[in-house]
């Protein structure tokens, strides 16, 4: 079975050949010490060297960003939406990686919302390397496409948003619907081409919950994804890092068909939610970053053999790491995750 079919098959809640594994990222370092040299396109060798049945993907930019400032250690450019951000480029672990930030929002003030431009969804650019993935790969592509609660921390700032969400519900909505007809449009073309999921990928939570009320999310937000999710035929599954425990019943009644995060040392039980919400969405990404860090094979095996014993009976579940895969997680503890997988999660 190819890697597609057994992904879709998990989002259909329904078994396959195995248990179908993912990964968001993995970076450089790990790939280096698994796959050796990097060449043009090594991500996709290192997904088929581990296994890996989805490909976590995003749409492009119309165009480069435009560089303001750049130094040797940081630099500072203009996105296709009008932001500022900051790159600072660090070395740790031997590994030269970077960090980013928003420096100066989009916008300035409320009443620059009408003057607002965001980037032409229809733009062919944008799809080009998933036109690639899916003509030249057997991945079942996610695509990670709208994050309005994101975007729109981005375009006003965070703690401006926060507070026109409390103080200016009427702006804070307005924003957030003009991003997400923006993403809809993204999403469409997606659909059409034909990848396995979208994801809404929106960091609203934290290790004790949401960043706002449940309350308030119903309703400024939850329509927001509502749409989004009704705009499609293909499933859309929800990302976010920390505790979203206070919201899964509201993703379920709009149609999430994947939660993507689980990070069960925050108290998101494993057994509660197959047991809960199994017949009713995939559950995707809880094998813990920190037993990867400081674990070793037999602790690593130990948690894969549990989590597909307790998600993998009926389908409906993806193996994968619960956040990505950094340069201080040893690559071997890497591929014993994988191997533990072929080796336990046949149906």
């Amino acid at each position: 079975m190819e890697p597609a079919e057994r992904v879709a098959m998990a989002l259909e809640l329904k078994e396959s050949d195995r248990v179908p594994t993912g990964a968001s990222l993995i970076h450089e370092p790990i790939a280096r010490e698994i796959i050796g040299k990097l060449r043009k396109n090594w991500d996709i060798e290192l997904w088929n060297k581990l296994g890996i049945d989805v490909k976590w993907c995003s749409p492009g930019s119309s165009y480069p960003p435009e560089i303001l400032e750049e130094t040797q250690t940081y630099t500072i450019s203009k996105n296709e939406f009008g932001e500022i951000w900051k790159t600072v480029r660090m070395e740790r672990y031997n590994y030269e990686f970077s960090t980013t930030a928003v420096i100066q929002p989009a916008m300035k003030n409320i009443d620059d919302l009408d003057n607002l431009r965001f980037p032409d969804p229809f733009d062919p650019k944008r799809y080009e390397y998933i036109k690639f993935l899916l003509n030249e790969t057997q991945f079942g592509l996610v695509c990670n496409s709208a994050s309005p609660v994101e975007r729109a921390f981005a375009i006003r700032g965070q703690v401006d948003f926060l507070m026109d969400m409390i103080t200016n519900e009427k702006f804070a909505k307005k924003l957030l619907r003009r991003i997400t007809n923006f993403y809809i449009e993204q999403m469409r073309i997606l659909d059409e081409l034909g990848v396995c999921a979208i994801c809404i990928a929106d960091d609203i939570a934290g290790n004790n919950g949401l960043l706002f009320s449940p309350e308030m999310f119903r309703h400024l937000v939850l329509p927001c994804y509502e749409m989004m999710v009704k705009s499609v035929r293909c499933p859309v599954i929800f990302h976010s890092d920390g505790n979203t425990l206070g919201i899964l019943d509201d993703l379920v009644r709009i149609g999430i068909r994947g939660l993507w995060t689980i990070e069960k040392h925050l108290g998101m039980d494993l057994s509660k939610l197959k047991q809960k919400y199994g017949k009713r969405i995939c559950l995707i990404g809880d094998i813990d970053v920190h037993n990867l860090r400081y674990g070793n094979e037999e602790t690593i095996t130990s948690e894969v053999r549990q989590s597909i014993k307790i998600c993998a009976p009926g389908g409906g579940y993806i193996l994968a790491p619960s956040n990505t895969i950094t340069p201080d997680i040893p690559a071997i503890n890497v591929i014993y995750m994988y191997k533990a997988a072929e080796k336990y999660g046949h149906y």
